[in-house]
């Protein structure tokens, strides 16, 4: 009987081990920037954590090894490097981007250590869809199911591939202001970006790809990208639903922002006890996050802040890329860097005084934290007005700028008890989800692996032209039968009408 018991025992800590068993997973993330990589990397730590062994192509190193994972480093594909003043030029422009990514992706490509992967057997691909559209040679030549992992909202173009329901009229771009509501304008803007990005995206982006590797010998010659690039199992988006504008998505569209949010910790001995020291009035953070240099604002605008932060009496802490500065005044503090999270989520923190970024974004809304926003490219200012409209932002155009209007702006965030309040109950909404984005992730993978590919999640609409999907035929149909019915209705009316005029006339001269 013991033996019989220990048998059965074995035999099922061997099945749990089988289907604990990981997946093999190539994480494709050859163009990218540091912004982004906060998001891939936590989405490949939640997987690696999972037991799935994990193979990244990137542009970073890592900071240190993590179990399951095994990093290809191409550091010449890093955006930062050819990222421009955004101070002087706003970012860079989606037009550039397309005109250097397919030489940079195809250069990442024929790496021969990426070439090698052909060889070797995975489960899973999944590839960032921010101009890394090369790759999708892998999940044809594999044979796997493609999973799309998307570092912000879905773009247009995006939206038609999954098959997901857009209505410019209440969703902006998120490369646009995002304002709500819109007015006339913004409508027909948003309208035309909704119509011209995935045009761009089909008929000049993914041919230039296409042409480029073809001409590298990197793809079979009955490859093309279009069979492809409308295939995904799923799409992640870094999106957190409670700061998101209501709306519709289809199954395989799958929220999964905050995955790097943590509960703030202690900081540093030296950094607590300068906070410590700010004493009631308490401090403020300031950040260009990780895409701007701060060093390369304008000269007058920097000083601009150094008078506006001399006057407050609250201490700031300034997120500054150089050793020193001559002129900081005495309330002030630099560094390279900050443990951003665990100063958002420190008590005496009164203020964020930040760029906009996603993840910034996220990390205050997480911490409950007030932000004054001053947004200078790409969607930081979709971002910000998101907080505006919630409650617990405001914004500023750093271009008209002033010291009175940074003065002023600054003491009204501290002061206005309602931002801060907005802060805290949307930092709820935020928290309360049924699963972690952690579990969020592991789960809708593995589930795409088990399922082959889950073609059952896929909505039709992914494979129907806008023209047939928003019923612009059918819609053109129905006004084209009223207005023949009506224009039929009203010749037969006059036609009437004259015939009786005409008898009544003829009747009086008689």
């Amino acid at each position: 009987m013991r033996l019989f018991a220990g048998l059965l025992a074995l035999l099922l800590t061997l099945g749990m081990c089988q289907s604990a068993q990981g997946y093999r997973i190539l994480f494709l993330a050859p163009i990218s920037s540091k912004s982004m990589k906060g998001f891939f990397t936590s989405m490949i730590s939640a997987l690696a954590q999972r037991g799935h062994e994990i193979t990244v192509v990137s542009p970073y190193a890592p900071q240190k090894q993590t179990p399951n994972v095994r990093e290809i480093v191409i550091d010449k594909l890093d955006l930062s490097s050819f990222m421009p003043n955004v101070f002087k030029a706003g970012g860079m422009s989606p037009f550039k981007l397309i005109a250097q990514t397919p030489v940079k992706c195809a250069d990442a490509l024929e790496e021969p250590q990426v070439q090698q992967l052909f060889n070797e057997k995975f489960d899973l691909v999944m590839l960032t869809t921010f101009f890394s559209e090369c790759f999708l040679v892998f999940a044809s030549q594999l044979k796997v199911p493609l999973v799309y992992v998307n570092p912000a909202a879905l773009l247009p173009h995006l939206e038609e591939i999954s098959g997901n329901p857009h209505f410019p009229s209440f969703q902006p771009v998120f490369i646009l202001d995002g304002k709500h509501p819109m007015t006339f304008g913004t409508r027909v803007i948003n309208t035309l970006f909704t119509v011209f990005l995935p045009l761009m995206y089909k008929y000049l982006h993914l041919p230039a790809m296409e042409k480029e590797c073809m001409s590298r010998n990197l793809y079979p010659d009955d490859f093309r990208l279009a069979d492809v690039q409308g295939k995904p199992s799923l799409t992640f988006i870094n999106g957190i639903t409670a700061m998101d504008i209501p709306r519709a998505y289809v199954p395989n569209v799958i929220h999964a922002g905050g995955l790097h949010l943590r509960p703030a910790q202690p900081l540093p001995k030296d950094l607590e006890d300068w906070v410590q020291a700010a004493g009631e009035p308490g401090f403020i953070l300031f950040s260009l996050g990780s895409a701007a240099r701060p060093s390369d604002m304008p000269e007058e605008f920097r000083q601009m802040l150094v008078n506006v932060f001399g006057q407050l009496e609250q201490r700031v802490l300034w997120k500054w890329d150089q050793e020193d500065m001559a002129d900081l005044p005495p309330n002030v503090r630099i560094s390279k860097w900050l443990p951003q999270q665990d100063i958002l989520g420190h008590p005496k923190l009164r203020a964020f005084f930040s760029h906009g970024g996603l993840h910034s974004v996220q990390e205050a809304v997480f911490h409950g934290a007030p932000v004054l926003g001053m947004p200078l490219f790409s969607d930081q200012m979709t971002n910000i007005n998101a907080g505006v409209r919630q409650g617990w932002a405001v914004m500023l155009d750093w271009k008209t700028l002033t010291e009175e209007k940074l003065l002023a702006s600054l003491k009204a965030v501290m002061e206005d008890s309602s931002l801060l309040e907005n802060s805290k109950r949307v930092a709820i909404l935020a928290r309360d989800q049924p699963m972690t984005p952690s579990e969020v992730v592991g789960y809708w993978t593995e589930y795409v692996i088990k399922h082959g590919g889950a073609a059952h999640l896929q909505s039709p609409a992914a494979d129907m032209n806008w023209f047939y999907k928003y019923n612009w035929d059918v819609w053109i149909t129905i006004i084209t039968t009223v207005c023949v019915v009506i224009g039929m209705s009203l010749v037969t009316l006059l036609w009437c009408l004259r015939k009786y005029f005409h008898a009544s006339i003829k009747k009086k001269t008689e």
